[in-house]
């Protein structure tokens, strides 16, 4: 059994810390309670850190850590946001709707002109094409409710057309186009000149000049989308953690928060803290023997990367052999066209290979050292316990992946019941609680 130690982690060190993170968010914590419930920690996590300590990349804090590239992910919600708002930012209706006909009248003109007053019109608009086509009938004009006034048919053509096509966009999320966004163009409007794998920035310009939306100022509003919708590669700190501060904060996103957040009274000031109803699963976690967390920052601390903000975070479930779970992405599951899933999995499954000193192939190629069996979503080898989430067994793109050498799955224990911080006694008060009903 390895010691805190030969671990390079200073135990009374590791109590404050946690003691000092867990009364900074209001649940009581002693440095007795906190203690007893770090030995059942120690304990159960130990053949976890034994091999973990044996890793290049272990940095003395119960963390590997290093420098992966990710591609950045789109946000869906900031892609659909501009576009729903971009013809309001353009001032399109005000530049496509016109009150005008070709002739250069008004509908009231126009009356004027089936009525033949021209003498009067010649002379309150000064100049009449001598090119002017005759009017033939006032169905040229509707009547806009929102303008309160009546325009022309064509121009209110135009401008519903542009509104229709700018909303193929709304929801769409690929760098380039594909068969099914080309086709629902060109049904609204075979004039525009798009095609499968253009680039999905060029295709939406192109609908804004087809639109006459394509000057200067409009070029200014619109550049910021071709940054949003085109995938960009960047450096993260990528960690891998068994470190007890990790499990309490493993909520702490920059910008998200998820029902696990011991911040139930959302300090942090995130949209959505879901009131902290699973903060006890964080105990639960911490106090197993399989469960550790993987997360990214952008911050390049190698050391204590637990002190900052979280980019992404997954939490596994490794038996300490061949049986990896992997939960939910948070906090969004896949981003556009990058498959966040695979690429996590896949940078576990290489540390978790080196830990084992095993060779580490990831190919493709039908030789790769982690296979996804046939039946990746049966957790019926999983027994849970204690208070934390469930979400392996309520998200379908959670799953399982096993050693080829491996004939299936090992029995697995995810969670434990949760031990008070403050009087160190194991309890049951619910998901909701970290510490215990005699300590509240």
């Amino acid at each position: 059994m390895i010691t805190w130690e030969e671990a390079k982690v200073d135990r009374q060190d590791m109590i404050r810390k946690v003691v000092d993170l867990l009364n900074e968010y209001n649940h009581t914590a002693t440095e007795n309670g906190v203690g007893t419930m770090l030995d059942t920690f120690w304990t159960n996590k130990n053949d976890i850190i034994e091999k973990m300590v044996t890793h290049p990349d272990y940095n003395g804090n119960l963390q590997i850590v290093f420098t992966e590239p990710f591609d950045r992910d789109v946000n869906s919600y900031e892609t659909r946001r501009f576009v729903e708002n971009l013809l309001t930012a353009l001032k399109a209706r005000d530049k496509i709707v016109n009150e005008k006909n070709e002739n250069g009248f008004t509908k009231n003109e126009a009356i004027k002109m089936q009525t033949r007053d021209l003498p009067k019109i010649i002379k309150t608009t000064d100049v009449i094409s001598l090119e002017m086509k005759p009017i033939e009938s006032l169905g040229e004009f509707v009547y806009d409710s929102i303008v309160e006034n009546w325009i022309t048919r064509a121009s209110r053509g135009k401008f519903d057309t542009t509104v229709a096509l700018v909303n193929c966009f709304k929801y769409y999320t690929k760098a380039t186009l594909d068969e099914t966004i080309v086709n629902d163009i060109k049904d609204i409007c075979p004039a525009i000149n798009v095609s499968s794998g253009m680039k999905t920035s060029k295709a939406l310009w192109r609908i804004l000049t087809w639109a006459g939306l394509n000057g200067k100022e409009e070029q200014s509003v619109f550049t910021p989308y071709g940054d949003m919708i085109n995938p960009l590669r960047r450096d993260l700190t990528f960690v891998l953690s068994v470190n007890p501060i990790d499990y309490l904060k493993m909520s702490f996103g920059n910008t998200w928060a998820s029902c696990h957040t011991i911040d139930k009274l959302n300090t942090r000031g995130m949209s959505n803290h879901y009131s902290g109803a699973y903060c006890g699963g964080t105990i639960s976690y911490m106090l197993d023997g399989t469960s550790m967390i993987s997360y990214t920052i952008t911050e390049t601390d190698k050391v204590n990367p637990e002190n900052y903000d979280k980019v992404y975070r997954n939490m596994f479930h490794w038996d300490g052999d061949g049986t990896l779970v992997q939960g939910r992405v948070y906090p969004q599951a896949k981003d556009g066209a990058t498959d966040l899933y695979k690429k996590i999995r896949l940078i576990v499954q290489r540390v978790i290979s080196m830990m084992l000193d095993v060779p580490h192939i990831s190919e493709g190629n039908g030789n790769d050292t982690w296979v996804k069996p046939n039946n990746a979503r049966e957790m019926n080898f999983i027994e849970s316990r204690g208070a934390h989430y469930r979400d392996y067994n309520n998200y379908e793109d959670c799953n399982v992946s096993k050693m080829r050498n491996k004939d299936r799955a090992t029995h697995m224990v995810i969670g434990h019941n949760t031990i008070c911080p403050s009087c160190g006694h194991e309890h049951r008060c619910g998901s909701e609680y970290i510490v215990c009903s005699n300590c509240r």
